[in-house]
């Protein structure tokens, strides 16, 4: 539901990809279904800011392709005529974190994050391993022969916040205006 209210265009929900409609009705059920605008395949990403609610029709057109490599060429899909300068227009209606994903450097731009999303990963890795050599320094885990502070992998921690629900406590960065 939060993916179908992103998406008005005018005063109405649609389709980013086929400009139709998109009812409450639609919206919950199997007519609708939930794209990666950049493929997940590709990019690994399963944020909200990669998701858009889209026409099933759309979706299979789409396949595992970019906005701009499936419709740049305004193809004739189904019982579809796909419009490219279209989408881009619908997709200037979404959030500031989607509507570049919908351009023709969508990829390449997605790759130039992908390499610092894994330099701040790495770091991340770097400064855990110290914080934790510095505690065990401090509860003096050689002398007493056991490991008193681990480090947990950050997919347990996200899992963790998830089942707590902390996630609502949080700064959402997908969203506009979540800086």
């Amino acid at each position: 539901l939060r993916l179908w209210e992103e998406q008005v265009f005018g005063s109405i929900n649609v389709c980013p990809f086929t400009g139709d409609p998109i009812s409450f009705a639609m919206a919950l059920s199997d007519a609708t279904e939930i794209e990666h605008i950049l493929p997940f395949a590709k990019t690994l990403d399963d944020s909200m800011a990669n998701k858009v609610l889209c026409l099933r029709e759309a979706n299979r057109a789409k396949r595992d392709r970019s906005p701009y490599e499936a419709f740049h060429s305004n193809p004739k899909i189904g019982k579809y005529q796909y419009d490219y300068s279209l989408i881009l227009l619908r997709a200037e209606a979404l959030p500031p974190n989607k509507r570049w994903r919908f351009h023709a450097d969508a990829m390449d731009r997605f790759a130039d994050e992908k390499e610092f999303l894994d330099r701040q990963l790495n770091e991340t890795k770097y400064l855990s391993r110290i914080a934790r050599t510095y505690l065990a320094h401090l509860y003096n885990e050689k002398a007493e022969s056991r490991l008193r502070v681990r480090a947990i992998p950050g997919k347990l921690t996200q899992m963790l916040r998830g089942k707590w629900g902390l996630n609502g406590l949080l700064r959402d960065h997908n969203r506009a205006g979540g800086d």
